[in-house]
């Protein structure tokens, strides 16, 4: 490159990197309170779950005679216990696929596109040319995506499995 061709080119640089600037504090400042959102409803499935699964082990305890059987009881108890169990899984899946997610959005947002070529900034005044490795890290990070995605539907169908189990049953057979 020529010094004309890469002032031309700093100059772009320079002024691409201001015009994102606002963008990426936005994006940042959405994805903590996306964080904040997600984290109270990890929390709440696993409050969930686990209140249940003592509620029910309470009327386990409680109603243990041989005049109402105790199978919904004891399946609503597993199904908590599966919803519990999956709920615990999803921070350590959030945390698996969060830094090869971060790195993948940073990337993006301090890249630039020039001459065919895609460009990345390094630090505040130098790039480098990126490579095709974000790629690699950005299936990685939908596969944990995805594996955090299914322990919350795991969880939420557990708390909805053990809430209704017990109750459809004993809604049927104690009329």
């Amino acid at each position: 490159m020529t010094d004309t061709a890469t002032e031309m080119l700093e100059k772009a640089l320079a002024a691409d990197r201001r015009r994102r600037e606002p963008l990426v504090a936005e994006a940042k400042s959405l994805g903590d309170r996306h964080d904040d959102l997600m984290l109270k409803w990890h929390l709440s499935l696993a409050v969930g779950n686990g209140a249940g699964g003592i509620g029910l082990t309470s009327a386990i305890v409680n109603t243990w005679t041989k005049t109402i059987p105790q199978f919904p009881f004891v399946a609503g108890l597993w199904c908590f216990a599966v919803g519990l169990l999956a709920a615990g899984l999803i921070p350590l899946l959030r945390a698996l696929r969060i830094d090869r997610d971060r790195s993948q959005k940073l990337v993006s947002a301090y890249s630039f596109p020039h001459g065919g070529k895609s460009y990345v900034y390094v630090d505040e005044n130098e790039m480098e040319e990126s490579d095709t490795s974000w790629d690699r890290h950005g299936r990685i990070g939908r596969w944990w995506s995805r594996a955090a995605i299914g322990a919350q539907i795991l969880s939420a169908a557990g708390f909805a499995a053990g809430v209704l189990v017990p109750l459809i049953w004993l809604t049927i057979h104690l009329r």
